[in-house]
């Protein structure tokens, strides 16, 4: 008696129940008729036709035309309702040229890094931190993120799972700073520094990141882990560290550090102009010597809070030593940027009941639609400054400039 396709499905039911993939066996219907241990031990049984992909930053849920042999890469949630990326294989199987049935393979292509000895207690710990956690899959699709992690950005965990690594961006940072930061991250190292992102609400704020990436015993990167830490709270001791790491800790303007990260990522946005003016403070050493390091200290003090006033729209920051730099941006020409230095130096200083005069040096330079890098600029700036410098022969700015 020729063996009727319900038969031969049995049939092959018996025969996979002895590989130990993670299997779904569907009749021509498409309905299950055998799921594998492996599969049940990552997955619910009634989740078996959950599948879901990324589109357009979000998590969407799809159906499969079972008819064609076909691949893909999918997201499942597990048993722990955590998002783990899969490969997906199906393939119809025939009997006398007639669709009989279906076996749809699952393998792992970023398994829960949770699932491991002690796991649970490890996601306890991590959900209830108060720095933000995110895991991401090696393709950057989020995986799984803590309570703090929503608090800070203001999203749900459904909002954020799924969604392409990179969604709350908050557009301060160019290009360059996440290729540098990625550069360093596929190579299996670890990054960290401060980066603006944005919340739900649009607000944008500080954090201090660290990824790390998470390898097999293989040594190929399973997950990336992204710690962030609020720097946005005012009176929070983050906020102190941020301010650590932005200001200068004698003037309370920007640091060198900061300036340089700050401007480049203006500078190269080529809708953008502006102007760099690079200062220094000629008789610095000769008051510091003369009168002390206090003395000389509150008047690099005196000459960040006057640049400040008089550039109230510019980046201003302490280069090193006795050297300012300013960047203003927008147009700007070379005599209404120095004038107001001219005024600077044509006032008195007083600190203690003494009376000090500024010398001032100060280099100009300007860029227009990103023909120039920070670099070239602080260069100009600074060659254009010696020049004045080598050349003054009173104790204001030189009319040559």
């Amino acid at each position: 008696e020729k063996a009727t396709p319900q038969d031969k499905m049995l049939f092959l039911k018996d025969r996979y129940k002895a590989d130990h993939k993670m299997m779904i066996l569907l009749n021509k219907e498409g309905m299950p008729i055998y799921i594998s241990d492996a599969y049940l031990e990552n997955f619910k049984e009634e989740t078996w036709d959950q599948n879901y992909i990324l589109k357009n930053g979000e998590l969407e849920e799809i159906s499969f035309c079972l008819n064609d042999a076909s691949e893909s890469r999918v997201l499942k949630r597990n048993k722990e309702r955590n998002i783990v990326l899969l490969h997906r294989d199906s393939v119809p199987l025939y009997s006398d040229n007639q669709i009989i049935g279906h076996v749809i393979t699952y393998s792992f292509e970023s398994e829960d890094i949770f699932k491991y000895s002690h796991g649970q207690t490890f996601r306890d710990i991590i959900y209830n931190i108060v720095d933000g956690v995110l895991i991401a899959s090696k393709d950057l699709v989020t995986l799984w993120a803590n309570k703090a992690m929503q608090e800070i950005t203001g999203y749900d965990s459904e909002e954020l799972v799924g969604v392409k690594v990179g969604a709350i961006k908050s557009g301060i940072h160019d290009q360059r700073f996440y290729d540098n930061m990625w550069k360093k991250l596929s190579q299996g190292l670890s990054w960290e520094g401060i980066i603006w992102n944005k919340k739900k609400t649009g607000e944008v704020f500080p954090s201090w990141l660290q990824i790390i990436a998470v390898k097999t015993n293989d040594e190929e990167i399973s997950h990336y882990v992204a710690i962030y830490k609020d720097l946005s709270e005012y009176d929070s001791p983050n906020k102190k560290l941020l301010v650590a790491l932005e200001k200068d800790p004698l003037t309370h303007i920007y640091n060198r550090t900061y300036f340089i990260e700050r401007v480049t990522s203006l500078i190269e946005n080529p809708e953008n102009t502006g102007t760099v003016l690079f200062i220094d403070v000629d008789n610095f050493k000769k008051i510091n010597d003369e009168h002390g390091h206090l003395i000389g200290d509150k008047l690099l003090l005196e000459v960040a809070k006057t640049l400040t006033q008089l550039y109230p729209e510019g980046v201003i920051a302490r280069y090193g030593g006795d050297e300012f730099i300013v960047y203003l941006p927008g147009e700007c020409s070379k005599e209404d940027a120095l004038e107001k230095l001219a005024n600077l130096t044509s006032q008195t200083i007083y600190i203690n009941g003494e009376d000090y005069e500024l010398e001032l040096s100060v280099g100009f330079a300007h860029h227009k639609n990103a023909n120039k890098t920070l670099l070239d600029l602080i260069q100009e700036a600074d060659k254009s400054m010696y020049k004045i410098k080598n050349n003054k022969k009173t104790n204001t700015i030189s009319s040559s400039l």
